[in-house]
């Protein structure tokens, strides 16, 4: 995790009363998060080593960051740090960092004051609703490819055919340019299908000839047995068509006044008649289609 410095300032300093350690405006348009840190003592001029109770405030905006004074308690090193939270620094608005030894000794220290951005340091962000406001000053340490990204996308004057992208100015892989193709698609559709309607006799709701012929010559050919296990028309009756069938084509025998017309199988009868006789009537020998 790395996080921006903004600004930081050093000098020998006479830190036993409240002193101005670090003045800076870390933007003049976009809020910030901020931290502070102050480093006292460099190896040559330190603290005193006696410790304490030292005071940092933080104002920003002209608004002193409570608490104020924050105490903070020092151990004996001669050399010693301390940083703040991170904080709120409104657009536009200075921060200062102010400190105070509580030793009279402390009278000549080097200070070294930081000021760092912390806006995006180490937050996980799981959704943002509002708008995100960016201020993109390099792209991969490339300044200038910043400011042409900017020009580019904003069309105020950076030219794209001088990138890698080029200027678009045919579209062929797009909805909305390709209609001559998917005119053509559609016209093979619907050759294909009038070819298959062609071909099943079914084109549009009149059928061909030859697909009628089909139909009556299924109906003759088709068996008395497939056609009476079918579960398709009417339950199965003698009264009808393919009871008729049955009288033409199966077996049937008389015993005394009883005409049995059987199924298939030639033992299920699948109907009965009445016979009358009449003895004087003539007998027909022959049947003769004209």
């Amino acid at each position: 995790m790395t996080i921006a410095q903004l600004d930081t300032e050093n000098a020998d300093r006479d830190i036993t009363s409240v002193i101005t350690v670090l003045t800076h405006t870390p933007s003049a348009s976009n809020h910030m998060i901020c931290m502070g840190y102050v480093a006292l003592g460099d190896g040559s001029k330190n603290l005193d080593g006696t410790g304490g109770a030292f005071e940092l405030t933080i104002t920003v905006g002209g608004q002193t960051v409570q608490p104020a004074a924050q105490s903070i308690t020092f151990g004996t090193e001669v050399r010693s740090s301390v940083w703040t939270t991170p904080f709120p620094v409104p657009a536009n608005a200075e921060v200062i960092l102010r400190v105070k030894s509580p030793n009279a000794a402390d009278t000549d220290v080097d200070v070294t004051a930081y000021l760092y951005d912390a806006s995006a340091a180490g937050v996980a962000v799981g959704s943002v609703t509002a708008t995100v406001s960016a201020d993109v000053v390099s792209i991969s340490g490339d300044s200038t490819a910043a400011n042409n990204a900017e020009l580019f996308f904003d069309g105020t004057g950076y030219a794209a055919a001088n990138s890698t992208i080029g200027t678009c100015t045919t579209n062929t892989d797009m909805r909305g340019t390709d209609s001559a193709a998917t005119a053509a698609a559609l016209a093979t559709v619907d050759t294909v299908v009038d070819a298959i309607l062609a071909d099943t006799g079914t084109d549009g709701v009149v059928l061909s000839a030859a697909y009628l012929n089909k139909i009556a010559d299924h109906v003759l050919r088709r068996s008395w047995e497939s056609a009476a296990d079918s579960s398709d028309g009417d339950t199965k009756a003698f009264r009808s068509l393919l009871g008729a069938v049955a009288k033409l084509v199966n077996k049937i025998s008389v015993a005394g006044a009883t005409l049995s017309i059987f199924e298939e199988d030639d033992s299920t009868v699948i109907g009965q008649q009445a016979l009358s006789t009449d003895a004087a009537a003539s007998p027909i020998t022959a049947a003769d289609t004209a």
